[in-house]
């Protein structure tokens, strides 16, 4: 049995690296390119998202969870990687011939013709990559190097490929590759865990519901995700899509790294509800739960009074003019934090999908709703007041059903504390204002110093998991110093 712990630092480094990326060219890409050639790009990712999502459909997280059930038995786990990868394949074919009709037919999909080619690169190169494989089988370390290694390689590209403003489609192949390219390797690597020979006998029926199941949750999660980038660009055009997608450029970073938490232990989840072990299932659960709200609530705050500073460091003058939309958005980063662990963590490995569907249908409608009516009046602001509403609703319909399996109690104790310790960051970002007008040294001397108090004052309450946290850092600098 692998270390959780291991595999959250590699994950977590994963992810890092998956930060370290738009960090770099982000700000890079948004001062060549512009507003108007990121929003072209940001536009075609995700109207690919869409066919991406039916190419996969409920793959990858029924795949990580039934894949670790048969991860003790090579032939079982043979077997059904080679049904799903067959499923899988298929979808993807048809998803490619409905793109290439629509790219034809809708006329608002012409000026974008070529990025939209790039950009769905990604939809077969995510099928081969059968990341949910090695996701089941906890092999953080393989995916980790994996995708630094390649990642670092997009690094190169990006500055080789992109050099003026007309070198939009350049970056959108960058894009992919740092995404998906590391993805032709995982077949070859994967045969050191499966076998490629032809099973007997498929039984691929098995599968139909329970991925059907999570498709649509995942295609309701998918469009209240990418609707805002979408109708934006239908109703608002390019720049007002780059503005948009520079404000939720950042949440959506650190979000990421706040879910790999999770995502981490959804195998180890599964392996133990399927063993019966709910003790140690609702031990580990919550422990995940109190790390997220740990870094998602100063995360939320510090990002919000540092919009600003944020955006004319990440993205240039030009795209400070979202600062609104990016405070507002912060929002986001705790509330999907905590709806995600509800729904991926709770109902994906008790096989009640069914939940995280209603919440996900709910607030899909909910959103495209709002969308139509306040993009129209506020644009990128209304986008992102439509997005915080919709995911609050999924978060509250997730947390009514999932009270039936776990008892929460044992997260407000810890909840206050963080509220309480984030709070101080506000202070600390007014008084470092006053001192200095340089956005980046605001930016990096409130995110060090609001940090370290954050954690100071968790120390004075005994907060659990920043006494872990110290014990952590000091014993590791003993072992340094010996």
């Amino acid at each position: 049995m692998k270390s959780i712990k291991k595999n959250a630092v590699l994950s977590a480094i994963k992810v890092l690296m998956s930060m370290f990326f738009p960090l770099i060219s982000f700000p890079y890409a948004s001062r060549v390119l512009g507003p108007s050639g990121i929003g072209k790009v940001d536009f075609s990712t995700s109207v690919v998202a869409y066919f991406m999502l039916f190419a996969s459909l409920g793959i990858s997280t029924y795949g990580i969870r039934q894949g670790a059930k048969y991860r003790d038995d090579k032939q079982k786990l043979s077997t059904f990687v080679q049904e799903i990868l067959i499923i899988n394949i298929v979808t993807t074919v048809i998803s490619y011939a409905v793109f290439g009709i629509m790219l034809v037919t809708v006329p608002q999909f012409k000026p974008y013709v070529f990025v939209l080619l790039i950009s769905g690169l990604q939809i077969g190169f995510t099928t081969l990559g059968i990341d949910w494989l090695y996701g089941a089988l906890e092999e953080y370390a393989y995916i980790t190097i994996r995708s630094v290694v390649f990642q670092a390689l997009a690094l190169v590209l990006l500055f080789v490929l992109v050099k003026d403003s007309d070198d939009y489609l350049e970056y959108a192949f960058v894009q992919v590759f740092a995404a998906v390219g590391s993805n032709l390797l995982n077949l070859i690597h994967a045969r050191k865990f499966i076998t490629i020979k032809k099973s007997m006998s498929y039984d691929f029926t098995r599968h139909f519901k329970p991925i059907l199941v999570i498709f649509g949750l995942n295609l309701a999660s998918n469009i209240y995700m990418n609707l805002d980038k979408t109708m934006l660009g239908f109703l608002c055009g390019d720049v007002e899509v780059g503005l948009y997608g520079a404000a939720l450029k950042m949440n959506r970073i650190v979000l990421q790294l706040i879910l790999s938490i999770g995502t981490v232990v959804v195998a180890r989840l599964s392996f133990y509800y399927a063993k019966g072990e709910f003790h140690k299932y609702q031990t580990l659960f919550l422990k995940v739960m109190n790390s997220v709200l740990f870094i998602a609530i100063p995360a939320s705050l510090g990002l919000c009074v540092l919009s600003r500073e944020t955006l004319y460091v990440l993205s240039g003058e030009k795209y400070v003019s979202a600062s609104l939309t990016s405070q507002i958005l912060t929002l986001t980063i705790i509330i999907i934090g905590i709806s995600n662990l509800m729904s991926v963590q709770v109902f994906i490995p008790m096989e009640k999908e069914k939940y995280s569907l209603y919440a996900s249908c709910s607030a899909a409608a909910i959103n495209a709703g709002l969308n139509y009516t306040l993009i129209p009046k506020f644009g990128k602001e209304g986008a992102a007041i439509s997005t915080v509403l919709a995911e609050l609703v999924a978060l509250l319909i997730c947390a009514y059903f999932s009270r039936k399996y776990i008892c929460y109690t044992g997260v407000l104790h810890n909840l206050w504390q963080f509220i309480v310790s984030a709070v101080f960051i506000v202070p600390v970002y007014f008084g470092i204002r006053c001192l200095t007008g340089s956005p980046f040294m605001i930016l990096i001397a409130t995110t060090i110093l609001g940090g370290l108090l954050y954690g100071l004052i968790l120390l004075t309450f005994k907060n659990q998991i920043a006494l872990q946290l110290f014990d952590i850092i000091k014993n590791k600098m003993k072992v340094r110093k010996t």
